[in-house]
């Protein structure tokens, strides 16, 4: 059962991760492949810093999945690996179409983020759907279309966002042989050294300026190991199912800072898109709302209100 403070920190950290676009378009001069190097590199020195307040039980649990299942470890092992790699697609995609495509287009990848992985889960997991899951993927899908119809080029950039950080979740969801704090640190460690390897930085450390260590650092500590740890001590006192809905916060957020802070306009087709998307979340996550409606006790007093009338 949820308590009022892991909802509050589950809500604060959908909430922060909305306005990261803010900071990520003061870095908008700089490589976006360096921008989430750097991110992530400050981002793995806060998560080393936090492992060694507790350093021997998390080597003793990593350790103890070897000792007891050497293939357990590695299939581990490979699913750090795979979530390290589609991290960093999605942060450095994210990071793209913040700063050169449109804020609006990187919060669509979040909207349809819940459906998408739902979808791809349908396949991968053999996870059942109801009739109103289906309704709210047949929606967003024809939302998708007409997003295409506005800017193919972004529709891609979109999918890049939203198929990266579906297929993360659900290859997550096997990756549970140590705790998600001790996953999500090995997973940046692996980030770092994958796009180390892949495409090695130019910029030495010492001829990026105050300006870009400063929002870095904020984006790597306030805007991702916080929210990550609210988010995981959320987890601690609320159903997944829940938790989950909250997300839409955070692109609700990054939408309406894109049109009013930085004025991206939307034509008719773009709007007909967002509205069909928000019908389709509704539509998906009627359950959903219908218990959180009766455990708030709306349902209760409506009837009360009938019984009096």
């Amino acid at each position: 059962m949820s308590s009022k403070k892991h909802f509050l920190a589950g809500l604060s950290s959908y909430v922060i991760w909305g306005f990261v676009p803010l900071l990520f378009k003061e870095l908008s001069a700089f490589d976006d492949y360096e921008i989430i190097f750097y991110r992530v590199f400050v981002a793995a020195l806060a998560m080393a810093v936090v492992f060694s307040m507790d350093w021997k039980a998390s080597w003793n649990a990593v350790a103890d999945v070897f000792r007891q299942s050497q293939k357990d470890f590695w299939i581990m092992m490979t699913l750090t690996l795979v979530g390290g790699a589609l991290l960093m697609v999605n942060w450095v995609t994210y990071v793209y179409v913040v700063n050169h495509v449109s804020i609006h287009g990187a919060a669509f990848a979040y909207l349809i983020l819940p459906i998408a992985t739902t979808f791809l889960a349908f396949f991968i997991l053999g996870e059942k759907l109801n009739k109103n899951k289906w309704a709210g993927i047949v929606l967003s899908g024809i939302s998708c279309y007409l997003m295409a119809n506005v800017d193919v080029n972004q529709i891609l950039y979109i999918a890049a966002i939203t198929l990266s950080y579906s297929f993360y979740m659900i290859t997550q969801r096997r990756n549970l042989y140590v705790n998600r704090r001790i996953s999500l640190s090995m997973q940046m460690v692996a980030g770092v050294l994958m796009m180390l390897l892949i495409d090695p930085i130019k910029t030495p450390v010492g001829e990026l300026d105050f300006h870009f260590w400063l929002f870095v650092s904020l984006i790597a500590l306030f805007f991702t190991i916080t929210p990550l740890l609210l988010n995981l001590f959320a987890l601690n006192g609320m159903e997944s199912s829940q938790l989950a809905f909250l997300i839409y916060v955070n692109p609700i957020i990054s939408f309406v800072i894109g049109v009013t802070i930085y004025g991206e306009e939307l034509d008719w087709l773009a709007v007909t898109a967002y509205s069909l998307m928000a019908i389709a979340i509704v539509i998906f996550n009627w359950e959903l709302i219908g218990h959180a409606a009766k455990k708030s006790g709306l349902y209760k007093s409506q009837e009360s209100v009938k019984k009096v009338a």
